[in-house]
């Protein structure tokens, strides 16, 4: 419950009231959420303050509201903490729900320049080809995130022999005794162009977040994925600290639009 002495605001004590009960499955996924009028009798607080609540619930993909039929529980967001090296197989496994993949291409690719225009941190691998495992995510059926994954040609011929569409590539790679130690990851925005648009189920024009990805094993980069992420259906989170005799290594960059 709520305590309306505390400093914190009412709205985000209420959210954050209504999200443990959403994560202790207080209600089924899809089942329809209590009205605005009846969280205002039961917290006893202004309208203005349940729709906030409820509305930051909604960006966080843990609502759904549909126009003319009501709110309804959707716990198909996920939360991926950055503070370990892990696949989307394992983040969605840990929450209790199946992924899968829908596999769009498999194979060796050469490395060109219109490709290096694409992907301009594929230089770090020094080759002229490489394995690409180009993929849709999904969760309970529900496509997440869109992934160009590529790889050393001989790490990728591991995934030859494997049905991706059930099992993750790390864990192909630990299944083979590779493990990926640490990953660099870079995060942004962009606008779902059509392809995207088709893929991830959203319309044209939306935004997603893009979430790249170098990953290393025995200090050699192994990895760089290119991943465009539903933002509404995926989110990043970072603990941070203020601790001035640690060097966190965090570098903010700032691109000029022309």
């Amino acid at each position: 419950m709520i305590d309306k002495t505390n400093p914190t605001p009412l709205h985000f004590q209420i959210k954050e009231d209504l999200r443990n009960q959403i994560m202790s499955k207080r209600w089924s996924n899809g089942e329809t959420f209590p009205t605005d009028k009846q969280l205002i009798e039961k917290y006893q607080v202004s309208s203005t303050t349940i729709r906030r609540a409820v509305s930051e619930l909604v960006n966080e993909g843990l609502l759904e509201r549909r126009p003319g039929k009501g709110t309804f529980v959707r716990m198909n967001g996920v939360e991926e903490k950055l503070v370990r090296l892990t696949g989307f197989f394992e983040e969605i496994l840990e929450r209790g729900a199946v992924p899968t993949a829908k596999i769009v291409q498999l194979g060796l690719v050469p490395v060109t320049e219109e490709l290096l225009d694409s992907f301009p941190r594929l230089t770090v691998f020094d080759d002229n080809e490489i394995f690409c495992v180009e993929k849709i995510q999904c969760m309970n059926g529900d496509p997440i995130m869109y992934v160009k994954s590529f790889w050393q040609a001989p790490v990728g011929q591991l995934f030859m022999n494997r049905d991706l569409s059930e099992v993750g590539l790390y864990q192909v790679l630990e299944d083979n005794n590779i493990l990926l130690e640490e990953a660099d990851q870079f995060i942004g925005a962009a606008i779902a162009d059509e392809l995207v648009a088709k893929e991830l189920e959203v319309p044209l024009g939306s935004a997603i977040l893009v979430m790249e990805r170098i990953a290393y094993s025995s200090n050699r980069p192994l990895e760089y994925s290119y991943n465009y992420v539903r933002a509404d259906r995926y989110h990043y989170s970072v603990k941070v600290s203020r601790n001035k005799t640690v060097n966190s290594g965090g570098i903010l960059q700032v691109s000029e639009i022309d």
